[in-house]
């Protein structure tokens, strides 16, 4: 199962990975992880809903 989850996240575009990485195990919120990355706070919305959809149709396959 862990490789399969390693799988998953290396087949996320390279933003949405780093999003999901910087949320899920760095506890960044979605302020802090705006203003690390430059970006508006609702284009982290976005591409973490992006990464959620993406993983959970991986694991729902």
């Amino acid at each position: 199962m862990t490789q399969s989850i390693s799988e998953a996240l290396a087949a996320l575009p390279q933003p949405q990975r780093a999003i999901f990485l910087l949320h899920a195990w760095h506890g960044l919120s979605y302020v802090q992880i705006a203003f690390c990355l430059n970006l508006e706070v609702c284009q982290v919305e976005q591409s973490l809903a992006g990464a959620l959809y993406a993983l959970s149709d991986t694991f729902d396959s």
